[in-house]
């Protein structure tokens, strides 16, 4: 008999420290979830040396760096139609011009001209809202012809177009000359048993001081 109650004791004590312990890992859990930090992070905009402020003027800057497109657009005194249903940007400039972003065709026109082709646009999501439109910096730089950079260390897009040079020097420290947004080439060699065709084709895009520039070389050679 004295045996059996010292079982039943031990068993008891098991008992009462495993649920405890099950307890202890119960209340644990809740504060193990809230002390999760966001992943996403956030820059302020500066548009031609004036800070964007209110609701979805602010940049995201996790991954890839995404803008609001609408605030920066109307920044800059432009007008933005964005159709989520057709998945389409049209911003009709300050100047006059109209560039229009179709992420069904992954290509950006300027008055009907293809000026950029750009890969992945069906990954990029539409909202019906155009203020909560993001795209990402190139795409918004083409779209709106202007320059769009991301400073590290200040955590800032810096967005300027139309300002004048002086400007630019004091808001772009550390910005190089010129910038390559998107090189390709296509290769073609035709070999015969007397004759070698060879012909080469380059595009690129990319920004030269305060404006954009757009390159097309061809070469070929038959020996």
């Amino acid at each position: 008999m004295k045996g059996l109650r010292t079982f039943t004791i031990l068993i008891t004590v098991f008992l009462a420290l495993t649920a405890s312990a099950y307890a202890s890992a119960d209340r644990k859990e809740p504060k193990r979830s809230a002390s999760k930090k966001s992943q996403t992070d956030f820059a302020a905009i500066i548009v031609n040396g004036r800070t964007l402020n209110g609701p979805h003027t602010s940049a995201r800057t996790s991954g890839r760096i995404v803008v609001p497109v609408a605030a920066i657009a109307r920044s800059l005194g432009d007008t933005i139609n964005v159709a989520s249903t057709a998945r389409s940007v049209a911003v009709t400039r300050q100047a006059g011009m109209t560039a229009v972003f179709d992420a069904v065709l992954g290509q950006i026109s300027e008055n009907g001209a293809v000026v950029l082709t750009v890969s992945n646009s069906r990954e990029i999501p539409f909202t019906p809202n155009a203020d909560e439109m993001m795209l990402p910096m190139e795409i918004a730089a083409t779209l709106l012809g202007a320059a769009i950079r991301f400073d590290v260390a200040q955590n800032k897009v810096l967005v300027t177009r139309g300002v004048s040079s002086s400007a630019i020097v004091e808001s772009s420290t550390g910005r190089g000359l010129a910038e390559l947004y998107e090189a390709r080439y296509e290769y073609n060699l035709s070999r015969y048993s007397s004759s070698l065709g060879q012909n080469l084709t380059l595009t690129g895009t990319g920004r030269l001081g305060d404006g954009r520039f757009f390159l097309t070389s061809n070469s070929s050679g038959r020996s």
